[in-house]
Order: C-alpha cells, then structure tokens, then sequence
C-alpha cells in the first residue's frame, strides 16, 4: 500500500468495520492511518461508520478509555491521529447513534488532549445526545483522572453551564454528588 494505491471510498468488512476504524484498534500507526487518507480513503461526512454510527474520531476518542489499560495508543500518538483525522475532514461534531460526539466521548473518559484539540478546532461545546446531556455533563458525570481539567476547558472555552438533561439535571449536580462523597470520605474538597 502507498500514497498511489486507490482503495474503494466506503470499504467495510460484515461487521462495517473499516480499515481505518481497524488500524485505529489496533494500536493506531499514523503512517498507515496517513497512507490510507491519502490514498483517498473517505474523509469528513463521507467517512465510513461502524454499525452504532461511530466515525474514525468518535471510534479513536471511545478508545481513550481502553487506552487507561494500555491497550491502545498512547495519549501523544491519540493526538497526533486525531490531528490526521481532522487534517482530511473529519467532521468534529458527527454523532453516533445516541447522539454521542468526539467531544462527549473524550471529555467522559477525562482524555484532556483531545478534548482541548476537539475545541481548538471548532468542534461545538453544547451539542447534546440524545439524553440531552452535553460535553459538560459527561465530564462532570464521569469525572476520572483529567475530568476537572476536560471540564476547566470546556468551561473557559463557552460551555453553557445551563443546560439541563432531559430529566432537567445539571453538571453542577455531579459536581456536588461529589463533593458529598469526598465529604463523607473526610477528605478535603
């Protein structure tokens, strides 16, 4: 395979796997993920999706969580293939079925690196799923190692504080659940 190489637009296996979402599982390459972009692979709305609706960079931020246990890439190579994703395309704010985007899913697993490259580039901040949770709410609601910093930049980036779920919750109600619990703990808040 090389730059020369012409690959149909929407290959997909059984299952609507592509090869980028499989190169993406697998550890991420960014010369194969490159080779394959620019080997005119479909890039931007035009990308393949899997069967739940994922894109290539709603699939690479999902993957952040599965990175945690060391079974994907690591934080610099996530970046740098999310940067290749959006350098031919990628549609920022494209949702899977439940209405999940790239930025729901990085701000939910605390993956700060992309969630700042998801804002520097124009993805939008209020955007809900289908629950009518936002970003923020996910960041809030799932706050693990680098949740306060996803939250910190969505916040400094204009993220409605606002906005409330469909059952009319609030970030800020994960936030004091757990300031209860660090309370109930003895632990400083």
């Amino acid at each position: 395979l090389d730059a020369s190489t012409t690959l149909p637009r929407h290959f997909q296996d059984y299952s609507r796997t592509s090869p980028l979402h499989l190169g993406l599982s697998r550890g991420g390459r960014p010369k194969v993920l490159e080779l394959l972009l620019k080997a005119g692979y479909a890039a931007g709305k035009a990308m393949p999706r899997l069967s739940d609706g994922r894109s290539p960079l709603l699939h690479l931020t999902k993957l952040a969580d599965a990175q945690a246990a060391g079974h994907i890439a690591s934080p610099e190579r996530r970046v740098r293939l999310a940067k290749l994703l959006i350098a031919y395309g990628a549609d920022l704010d494209m949702a899977d079925n439940k209405g999940w985007t790239p930025l729901h899913t990085a701000a939910e697993f605390g993956a700060v690196d992309l969630t700042s490259l998801l804002i520097e580039n124009g993805a939008r901040l209020n955007l809900v799923d289908k629950k009518g949770l936002t970003a923020l709410h996910w960041a809030a609601m799932c706050a693990r190692v680098g949740g306060a910093e996803c939250i910190v930049a969505l916040v400094a980036a204009g993220a409605d504080t606002s906005i409330a779920t469909n059952k009319g919750v609030l970030a800020e109600h994960w936030a004091a659940n757990d300031a209860v619990l660090l309370a109930l703990q003895g632990k400083p808040l």
